[in-house]
């Protein structure tokens, strides 16, 4: 995740010329660990809500928006909690919305694909890459895969700004049971064990949650991630 704006609020303005206003969204801090709490500020001249979408890869639910306490007038306060993933604050006032991207410093490696970097697994599409999730900043991601019949492959992969990367599984990856290895920097994460069709697509790099074509969905059941600690790599990728 990004390690330069954890204790300044950061804020997304948006001016509408059609009707002459302008409303802010203020999130402070920007993000922190699992369960941390954070503020979003709403300024509007009539009552504001928000939704908070966990970013993931399950099937699409309907979120409720929450309503928030004014004060000072025409500022609109949301006490929050972070659950285990990042999270897209959406605010609508009077019919017009921004969003933010809460980021949850939570180190993990998932199958994919997801709709952004991390997030659940949705089981009924077979895996055709590996994700992880916050690695130091300035870190490049090694990867290992190993499979049935002695098959082996290594990949490095950068990381984007939340920390968060994704490598493909190789087309030539055996059917069975494929064990992931990876670290960046001094993280090393445990390893996880996926089971593979034998049949991919090629990954990438994934998109950012700040598109709208990528809103999120509410999590759903998913194979545990794994528990990273600090290690010295043992392979360089």
């Amino acid at each position: 995740m990004s390690r330069t704006s954890r204790t300044v609020a950061l804020t997304v303005v948006a001016f509408f010329a059609l009707v002459g206003t302008a409303y802010a969204l203020a999130v402070d801090p920007a993000g922190g660990p699992i369960g941390s709490h954070y503020t979003v500020e709403v300024d509007c001249a009539t009552p504001a809500t928000i939704r908070v979408f966990p970013l993931s890869d399950a099937p699409q639910a309907t979120v409720p928006p929450e309503d928030g306490t004014e004060s000072p007038p025409g500022t609109w306060t949301f006490d929050e909690q972070a659950g285990n993933v990042d999270e897209l604050v959406v605010s609508d006032c009077d019919g017009h919305s921004s969003r933010f991207r809460y980021d949850v410093d939570a180190p993990a490696l998932f199958p994919g694909p997801t709709v952004v970097h991390f997030g659940d697994w949705d089981p009924r599409r077979p895996a055709s890459s590996v994700i992880g999730t916050d690695c130091p900043e300035g870190t490049t991601a090694s990867v290992r895969i190993s499979g049935p019949d002695g098959f082996t492959d290594t990949q490095t992969a950068p990381i984007d700004r939340y920390g968060n990367w994704e490598v493909p599984i190789p087309a030539t990856a055996p059917s069975g049971d494929l064990s992931v290895d990876a670290a960046c920097g001094a993280l090393r994460f445990d390893a996880i064990t996926i089971r593979h069709t034998g049949s991919t697509t090629p990954g990438g790099t994934g998109s950012d949650a700040s598109s709208p074509a990528n809103e999120p969905s509410a999590p759903s059941g998913a194979p545990s991630p794994a528990t990273p600690v600090a290690a010295i790599p043992n392979y360089t990728g």
